[in-house]
This record gives C-alpha cells, structure tokens and sequence, in this order.
C-alpha cells in the first residue's frame, strides 16, 4: 500500500462531497473501512470510491431527510 493512495477524513469529504462530520459517521458505523496512524483515521482511496458507488448509484448524491424530520 502506497501513502498516496491514503486519504484524510478531509480529503474524502470534498472526494466525495460530504462534510467531514459525515465521513467520521461512515467510519464510526463501520460503513467506510479506515486505518489509524499516528491518530489520524486514514482512508484509501479505492475504499472511498467503493463507499460512493454503495451510496451515491450512478453518481448521484442520494439525499436524506435532515436531522429531527418528523412528517
């Protein structure tokens, strides 16, 4: 595994146009596999890409409700 194909929690929110707090969600559900080092939650590049086809199909943004929808 190279360091280039690393990517920070930062650099996976623009990748995948999220906000940083979303992808430390998928990495403490399990749902975006990660690796520590040195206290930083690292992940490769081919993981994030793979995170994005399960939830964005066809490279559309799948929208959510917001937080405390209630209909």
């Amino acid at each position: 595994m190279k360091t280039e194909e690393l990517l920070t929690v930062k650099e996976v929110a623009k990748l995948l146009g999220l906000i940083p707090s979303s992808v430390y969600d998928a990495i403490e559900d399990d749902r975006l596999p990660f690796v520590s080092l040195y206290g930083r939650n690292l992940v490769l590049h081919e993981d994030a890409r793979a995170y994005q086809r399960r939830t964005q199909p066809n490279g559309k943004l799948v929208r959510h409700r917001p937080l405390g929808y209630r209909p």
